[in-house]
């Protein structure tokens, strides 16, 4: 787990050794255990732990390590093979051991016990097709001299970044955006379609598009291959698929023990460091398991486990949590954090971030990782994802609901409607069916009434017509197979936000956030289920899950029909923190903001605090919003 960055010319010239020395230090919170360099010339390249004054090159390869396999320097990046393939890579290759041997059968030889080694020779010999082979969480550059071509690679579900800046003479990537933004030229104007997704519906990140318009992202599960003549940055190519045939002839029974199989065989894939490994700990069905997991294969392991107490009743899971850490024999520590940490906090969490989030609960995650930092745990688990393959929200209730409708099943349609007017309110199921089963363009009216406008009436919707941004709802998938269409596409599209605050705030604080349920064979094995097996006429999430972990998980916590995860009180806290918000709202800032009608926001604003409102999720966005374009001094 690392930061990386890359800095290739068309053709030989003046590396800054001032410019590299910046983009290493905003790496640095990234792999604090190790610096390299690799300057190449050509088919020359040489290895440096610091930037050089005076070196000429057409590539300069940045690296900051965190150290997690084979912690010796042969470990060492950038890496290089044959004097000819060269490396740098941020992740963990999970069955790296596996590839090794099976290299090693074709005659292959290895110095290191590092994943890193591994993935280079396995780049050499195989090339693209490797990428399938691979079980882990990864993005990585290979230079190769001899060809004069590069090649980046982002993994399936796009857990770990890669950015770049695309010039005609030049190629940056890095980690992060706040690497590049530190190059020379860039200018940091907002990407208006992206800026319309995120003020709409929360969305980012999916794709090869940023919040800045000058910065681009290699999409997760896509390749990217370029010649050192040109550097042209042609289509990211896909090199992964999740559409499986529909398996409808496995039984129940049969896909629960698979899926136990599968589960256990990721977690313990997971567990493979030589430094030790901790989790998150929600209470919830996801991190319980993992517990419960890490438990049954490893009896004796210490393990430590770190959990967000949510200061407001109704959002505190610190029973469940308790419950698990007793019954696996865990050793939990807890963080609270209060409305006042949130306005500390907010500026150094956007600059963490890069990009606008969604909610307070990426600040609730944010603290959980500084007290892991605080008790010297370097790797850890986490249950992201399993909502996104196992119908974890309600809304999906809606999908399944319009599946049994376009197969003319309405006797299931009927059940899983009143089971899901039961789960979440007659108005809500009504909401989610809605959405799933009429067409877009009646749902206009319904969507005014409930709230839910594709243009909410506080945006300019001129500023966005004139910048010819696409308005749309692009959340919902139709069809007789709709709830396994919207999982597909929560995987490609809802599930990489997650992933980016959840590597930020890891990573900000050095440690590397493990994420057990994201291997493609179990992606692939879910989505092939029959959908009522993901989520039950009866409105049960996660039905198959749940049988699978019976006998391990503690059966409460399987039993659990409420959903809270990292749910933080921020209708609260906002009106806590009025004079602050409202300081936000009244901001030159905020009023220099064309896409927005900021008087009527303002306005909002001061009937929510007042309680004559009520509050709605748009005003958190519009607060992150105001201190991102603050932080990093973006223009509209």
């Amino acid at each position: 787990m690392c930061g990386i960055a890359g800095i290739l010319s068309r053709t030989p010239e003046p590396a800054d050794a001032a410019l590299a020395r910046l983009l290493l230090d905003k790496l640095h919170h990234r792999g604090p255990d190790d610096t390299g360099l690799l300057y190449a010339q050509g088919q020359n390249a040489r290895l440096t732990p610091a930037p050089e004054p005076g070196a000429v090159a057409d590539t300069v390869l940045l690296f900051k390590r965190l150290a997690f396999l084979d912690l010796s320097p042969l470990g060492a990046q950038p890496m290089s093979f044959e004097n000819r393939y060269h490396i740098v890579f941020n992740g963990e290759i999970y069955n790296y051991k596996e590839l090794r041997q099976e290299l090693t059968s074709l005659g292959h030889s290895f110095k290191s016990g590092s994943d890193t080694e591994v993935l280079l020779q396995g780049f050499a010999r195989w090339g693209k097709a490797l990428l399938p082979r691979l079980v882990g969480m990864f993005a990585f550059a290979v230079v190769d001299t001899w060809e004069k071509s590069v090649f980046l690679a982002r993994d399936p579900f796009g857990i770990k970044p890669l950015y770049y800046l695309a010039a005609p003479e030049r190629l940056v990537f890095a980690s992060e955006i706040k690497v590049l933004l530190e190059m020379p030229g860039v200018k940091r104007g907002a990407e208006p379609q992206r800026l319309y997704e995120y003020l709409s519906f929360a969305l980012t990140d999916y794709g090869d598009k940023t919040m800045f318009k000058d910065v681009s992202q290699l999409p997760a599960g896509h390749y990217l291959e370029l010649s050192r003549q040109n550097l042209s940055i042609g289509e990211p190519q896909p090199y992964v698929s999740f559409n499986p045939e529909p398996n409808r002839d496995i039984t129940f029974e049969e896909a629960t023990e698979k899926l136990r199989e599968l589960f256990f065989k990721n977690v313990r894939l997971h567990l493979r460091s030589d430094v030790p490994v901790g989790l998150t700990l929600s209470g919830g069905i996801d991190s319980s398991s993992i517990a419960s997991v890490m438990r049954a294969l490893e009896p004796n392991t210490p393990y430590q486990a770190f959990s967000f107490i949510a200061n407001e009743k109704r959002y505190s899971e610190e029973h469940w949590i308790d419950l698990v850490a007793e019954r696996k024999h865990l050793e939990v520590h807890k963080t609270i954090p209060t409305s006042d940490d949130l306005a500390n906090d907010l500026r150094e969490l956007v600059r963490v971030q890069d990009e606008p989030f969604a909610n307070p609960s990426i600040f609730a995650q944010y603290h959980v990782f500084k007290l892991v930092q605080s008790r010297g745990v370097k790797a850890m688990m986490d249950g992201q994802g399993a909502d996104e393959m196992l119908a974890g929200y309600p809304p999906y209730l809606g999908a399944l609901f319009a599946s049994f409708i376009n197969r003319g099943q309405v006797l299931s349609a009927a059940r899983v409607a009143a089971a899901g007017a039961r789960r979440a309110g007659l108005k809500n199921m009504a909401l989610y069916a809605g959405s799933f089963t009429v067409p877009e363009r009646y749902q206009a009216l319904p969507r005014r009434i409930f709230g839910f406008d594709l243009l909410p009436v506080w945006l300019n919707a001129e500023w966005f017509k004139a910048r010819n941004v696409e308005v749309s709802n692009r959340a919902f998938a139709t069809g007789r197979d709709s709830l396994r269409a919207n999982l597909r596409y929560a995987l490609t599209t809802t599930l990489p936000p997650l992933l980016r605050w959840e590597d930020r705030n890891s990573m900000a604080h050095s440690v590397e956030s493990r994420v057990p349920f994201l291997t493609t064979e179990l992606a692939t094995f879910l989505l092939s289920l029959p959908e009522h097996y993901i989520l039950g006429r009866d409105a049960t999430s996660k039905r198959v899950f749940r049988e699978a972990m019976r006998g391990t998980a503690p059966q409460e916590i399987l039993d659990r029909r409420d959903k809270v995860g990292f749910a933080t009180p921020r209708e609260r806290w906002l009106k806590e923190l009025d004079p602050w918000v409202t300081d936000l709202f009244t901001s030159e800032r905020f009023r220099a903001m064309p896409m927005l009608k900021t008087d009527d926001l303002l306005s909002e604003w001061r009937e929510v605090a007042a309680e004559r409102k009520p509050f709605r999720p748009h005003i958190w966005r519009l607060v992150n919003l105001i201190a991102w374009a603050d932080t990093y001094d973006v223009s509209f």
